[in-house]
């Protein structure tokens, strides 16, 4: 199931990583990591961490959640840069068009998806869809 879903979230661009917490030394997770290496081998850009937690581990835990989230910020950021391409908007541009559009600055604002992960990257394709009609 894991492997599936997993799966699924990459390719229907849903999430820029998939992290997996299992205890340490568990049967399910040893086979799921197993499976998920002809996954990788196939989807390569799918990036995926299984995290084994061990009562006395938590910083290697933390380390590596840290390393994979830095991976995925990255990722996170270039989509937004592309976003802003292809939107033919600057940065300065963007927040000055959400100051004419108070209705997606509200915390309830639901951010409708045109095709990237991020929500900041959806959000300026939003915003410059608005300016266009």
């Amino acid at each position: 199931m894991l492997i599936g879903k997993a799966l699924w979230t990459h390719l229907n661009k849903k999430a820029h990583m998939i992290c997996e917490l299992s205890p340490y030394a568990c049967l399910p997770n040893t086979m799921s990591i197993g499976a998920m290496a002809a996954v990788l081998g196939k989807h390569p850009d799918l990036l995926y961490a299984p995290l084994e937690i061990k009562g006395d581990a938590e910083i290697h835990a933390l380390s590596r959640c840290q390393m994979v989230l830095t991976e995925a910020k990255k990722r996170a950021q270039t989509e937004f840069q592309a976003a802003l391409a292809a939107s033919g908007l600057t940065l300065a541009a963007a927040r000055k068009g959400m100051d004419g559009l108070p209705r997606l600055r509200r915390a309830s604002y639901r951010v409708p998806r045109h095709g990237w992960i991020g929500v900041g990257a959806n959000l300026v394709s939003q915003l410059a869809r608005e300016r266009a009609s």
